[in-house]
């Protein structure tokens, strides 16, 4: 079913099972998440998940693709005055403060969610390069335009998988400052909190 033909209503039951799951897993765990469980939840019936979700990999995909596009946005709008690379580094911090935030929803997800092939990261990766193509973003120009998005995706990895092991926010900082060394070939800038 294509988002951009949804009825309010279709939108609704689609926004009500999504927030379904997440109460579920946050509640029981990923581990407890059925359909049934999301459908009861929800207070829809299992045809009404199969009406706008294959399967339980789907809805988790598209709850990962939604806060990735409102984060995104919301983070993009508030580091687009900060000149290249400052924005960069302000705007991957932010990240990992959300991340770290929402560190219990995601801690319950098993990682093929933030594998590079998942299409959450292939959303972020695609929005990379078009941020690089209108010059939004800009990296070393010394590296390939492949390795540094394959960079960008490691993080995100690698801070999902951290979260999975209770490291603390001031790790996850330390790692964005190796990343940013790595991107930027310099020290990260210095900013207010």
């Amino acid at each position: 079913m294509s988002k951009q033909n949804l009825s309010r209503q279709q939108t609704r039951t689609r926004k009500a099972l999504m927030s379904a799951t997440i109460r579920i897993i946050l509640r029981d765990g990923y581990d407890k998440l059925t359909i049934t469980a999301i459908a009861d939840e929800a207070n829809y019936t299992r045809r009404a998940f199969y009406l706008h979700f294959k399967n339980i990999d789907e809805i988790i995909e598209e709850i990962c693709i939604d806060w990735y596009l409102s984060t995104h946005d919301e983070i993009m709008k508030a580091t687009a005055h900060l000149p290249s690379p400052q924005r960069e580094y302000v705007a991957w911090r932010k990240w990992v403060e959300v991340y770290y935030k929402n560190r219990d929803f995601g801690r319950q997800l098993p990682l093929r969610f933030s594998a590079e092939d998942s299409r959450a990261m292939r959303l972020a990766s695609d929005t990379l390069h078009h941020m690089m193509d209108i010059g939004v973003l800009h990296f070393r120009d010394d590296v390939s335009r492949e390795m540094l998005i394959h960079n960008e995706m490691r993080l995100f990895s690698l801070v999902h998988r951290k979260l999975k092991n209770n490291v603390n926010l001031n790790d996850l900082q330390a790692m964005v400052n190796d990343h940013f060394r790595l991107m930027f070939n310099q020290d990260p800038p210095t900013i207010d909190n």
